[in-house]
């Protein structure tokens, strides 16, 4: 079995990524409410982009996200 090489995440970018989850949780669940606003799926969409530019980032740098 090969070692995994990736580096652990520091506390900080750990809050981060918790952070920008529940972001993407809440607007999800906004989302998918019957009276949610017409920019609810526009604000969701920018939250997961957003989330997705940060974990692939600390990928390529060879973070373990």
């Amino acid at each position: 079995m090969t070692e995994d090489k990736r580096i652990p995440l520091h506390y900080l970018d750990k809050r981060t990524l918790k952070y920008w989850n529940t972001v993407v949780d809440n607007l999800a669940d906004k989302a998918r409410s019957k009276d949610a606003s017409p920019s609810a799926q526009q604000d969701l969409w920018r939250a997961q982009a957003q989330l997705k530019k940060i974990t692939s980032r600390w990928r390529s740098k060879g973070y373990l996200v």
